[in-house]
């Protein structure tokens, strides 16, 4: 798959794990304390920030093997259990990326279709989006479809907001 021809298109900077596990394909809403109005395309950035990952990572490699699967907590057995049907399905995901590659941080990871803002939870949200959300009065949440991870990630500072992104 190649990555489409040069566009400007809509971009939102998203802390890892969840950029990822929405350009995977297993978290379908991302949660925000705001609304857009904007529909279509939209590039998925990996924020810089490392403060999530780093914990996760240390607990998916370590937990596990020490105490057990069972001894997670929900959020992190949910990513655990998705972090192994990515293992699982290597021809859905880029060639050569190791679960470490999978996180990387300050890049472009691929992009979605934004197709829908819900100010309560949808009707349609599953078990593993509630503990991968935060739900509650005040959010909203961004359904987002059809996501595209790219076969090379591309490196670039994010900003706050949705900001425009040339491909």
């Amino acid at each position: 798959m190649n990555i489409p021809a040069p566009a400007t298109i809509k971009a939102i900077t998203i802390h890892q794990p969840w950029a990822t596990l929405i350009i995977a394909g297993i978290k379908q809403f991302e949660t925000r304390g705001w609304q857009t109005n904007y529909r279509g395309k939209l590039a998925i950035h990996a924020s810089k920030n490392t403060r999530y990952i780093d914990d996760l990572l240390k607990t998916m490699y370590k937990r596990p093997y020490k105490r057990g699967v069972d001894e997670l907590d929900a959020w992190e057995r949910t990513i655990y259990e998705a972090m192994l049907s990515m293992s699982a399905e290597p021809e859905k995901y880029p060639a050569g990326k190791s679960v470490d590659a999978w996180f990387t941080t300050g890049v472009i990871l691929g992009e979605v279709d934004l197709t829908a803002m819900h100010a309560e939870r949808p009707p349609m949200l599953t078990k593993r989006e509630e503990i991968l959300g935060e739900y509650g009065t005040g959010r909203w949440e961004w359904q987002m479809d059809n996501p595209i991870m790219y076969p090379q990630f591309i490196p670039i500072s994010g900003k706050q907001g949705l900001w425009n992104w040339t491909r």
